[in-house]
C-alpha cells in the first residue's frame, strides 16, 4: 500500500518505512476478536486502514486465514464478478542498461542473446498470438534508450494493433509495462490507444532495493 507524506524539504516521501515497521510490530499477535471485526468491515468493500491491514498481515491462525481468503474471494466477485481476462505477454526487446540481480535481462548477464524485434518480427509474433485465440497483449521491453526507445515502442504498439489474421481478428487491447517516464514521455504515451500503463518497483524497502539494484538508471530509488 502506497501513501504519501510531505517532508521538510518539500520533496515527496513515497513510503514511511518506520511507520510500517511500527505497525507490523504493534499487531504482531493480533487479537482474534479484532480480526473478526476487521473482516466484517472488509466485507463492506470500502477499504481498510493501514493499521487494520497490518493486523491482517500478521494473522497465522489457519481458521482466520481461511476466513480472510474467503472474504477476499467474496470481495473480488462482488466487484469484478467471476470474469477472468487472459492476455499474452509480448517482449519486444531484452536489451537493458540496468543491473538488477533478480532479472535475466540485467546488463551484466552475458549468457543471453540480445534482440530487438523488427516491425516484421513483431507482425509475425502478433499473428501467432492471434492464432492462439488471444485478443489482449501485455507489451514489455527492457530499459535501453537506443536499442528500445519509447518512439520504437510506440511504433510497435501501432504495428501490433494494425495486424489482422486470416479471419479478420485483431488485437483489441494492449497494456504496457515499461520504465518510469518523464512528463513529456507520458504525453507521448497518452496519445497511444493503450489500456493500462504499469511500472514495477519490486520493493519499497530501501535497504533491499539498494542491495538488488546495483547500477543503471533503476538503481536510483527516488
Amino acid at each position: 500500500m502506497i501513501f504519501f507524506t510531505l517532508i521538510s524539504n518539500k520533496k515527496m516521501k513515497i513510503i514511511d518505512e518506520q511507520q510500517i515497521s511500527e505497525l507490523l510490530n504493534k499487531y504482531h499477535n493480533p487479537d482474534p476478536i479484532l480480526i473478526k471485526e476487521i473482516i466484517a468491515e472488509a466485507n463492506k468493500c470500502k477499504g481498510l486502514s493501514l493499521e487494520k491491514t497490518a493486523a491482517l498481515i500478521n494473522v497465522t491462525n489457519p481458521n482466520d486465514l481461511a476466513t480472510i481468503f474467503n472474504t477476499a474471494k467474496y470481495i473480488k466477485e462482488k466487484i469484478y464478478g467471476k470474469r477472468v481476462v487472459l492476455f499474452a505477454p509480448l517482449y519486444v526487446s531484452n536489451y537493458c542498461t540496468n543491473n538488477c540481480l533478480y532479472c535475466g535481462f540485467r546488463s551484466e548477464n552475458q549468457t543471453i542473446n540480445r534482440l530487438t524485434l523488427t516491425q516484421e518480427d513483431l507482425s509475425f509474433e502478433v499473428n501467432e498470438i492471434l492464432k492462439q485465440g488471444h485478443k489482449r497483449i501485455l507489451m514489455l521491453m527492457g530499459e535501453h534508450q537506443t536499442k528500445s526507445s519509447l518512439d520504437y515502442f510506440i511504433q510497435s504498439i501501432n504495428t501490433a494493433y494494425s495486424i489482422k489474421d486470416e479471419k479478420g481478428n485483431s488485437i483489441r487491447r494492449i497494456n504496457v509495462e515499461i520504465e518510469p517516464l518523464s512528463n513529456d514521455e507520458f504525453q507521448k504515451i497518452k496519445d497511444v490507444p493503450i489500456g493500462t500503463y504499469t511500472v514495477f518497483q519490486e520493493t519499497y524497502h530501501k535497504p533491499t532495493y539498494e542491495k538488488v539494484h546495483i547500477n543503471g538508471k533503476k538503481s536510483n530509488y527516488n
